[in-house]
């Protein structure tokens, strides 16, 4: 009896990790007929801080441009790609692990010129400063289409130690990160596990990769795990 019920413990904590981690890469339906504003919006339960965001994002000044970005109006850019950060790493920001933004990064108060934004407490997104909203939103775009493929698998060197074989890439903030495609089948039968995108910043902080390649019409999202605490990126 001891024996079903630890079986029966394994089988809820498995199915919880996977819906925790919002998909586990390739078992998501990746295309999506609309653009990529169009797809945030249609799973609320996932996006719908992140859209906010976004749109708070707009409306500081010199970064209206943000939703023409998402929209697939942009003159800038065509395509993108977004690092998505869902409501749950939003809300591990608000409400739990708190993450200073650094001293040089700090926006200012929009409510209070002259004076540093160093709240990192709130009840909901519309009370976030724009200035942080923007910040936000910008250290999660790369100004370009990438999908997984696009990206060297790395392989791990023991005597650095450190993955080999790493893409560097610059996000519209200007922050630098690494990303890497991990193949799992490397060490298994072909085919049979997914290949997986990891995150890595100049801090050597590994962000896993949940689910990639949704691909709207305007680019591609790379949905961050829920475990991912908003701003680590920059970290």
């Amino acid at each position: 009896m001891k024996k079903i019920i630890f079986l029966m413990l394994i089988v809820l904590l498995a199915s919880s990790c996977k819906e925790d981690n919002f998909h586990f890469d390739r078992l998501v339906e990746t295309d999506y007929n609309g653009n990529m504003m169009e797809y945030l919006k249609s799973d609320d339960y996932n996006w719908s801080m992140t859209v906010e965001m976004i749109h708070r994002a707009a409306t500081n000044p010199g970064d209206e441009y943000l939703i023409d970005l998402f929209e697939a109006k942009s003159e800038l850019r065509k395509e993108i790609t977004f690092l998505g950060f869902t409501n749950h790493s939003i809300r591990r920001w608000m409400y739990g692990t708190r993450w200073v933004i650094p001293s040089d990064q700090i926006p200012e108060d929009p409510e209070n010129p002259g004076n540093p934004m160093v709240k990192t407490e709130y009840e909901n997104v519309s009370q976030i400063p724009v200035s942080v909203c923007a910040f936000f939103v910008k250290t999660h775009i790369l100004m370009e289409a990438r999908n997984k493929d696009s990206f060297e698998v790395a392989k791990l060197d023991m005597s650095i130690p450190d993955y080999v074989g790493k893409t560097e890439l610059e996000l519209l903030f200007g922050n630098r990160i690494w990303i890497w495609k991990t193949d799992e089948n490397a060490a298994n039968s072909p085919g049979l596990l997914p290949t997986t995108l990891t995150i890595s910043t100049t801090k050597f902080k590994n962000i896993p990769v949940a689910s990639s390649d949704i691909h709207p019409t305007n680019g591609y999202v790379h949905s961050l795990q829920y475990s991912y605490t908003l701003g680590d990126i920059t970290k």
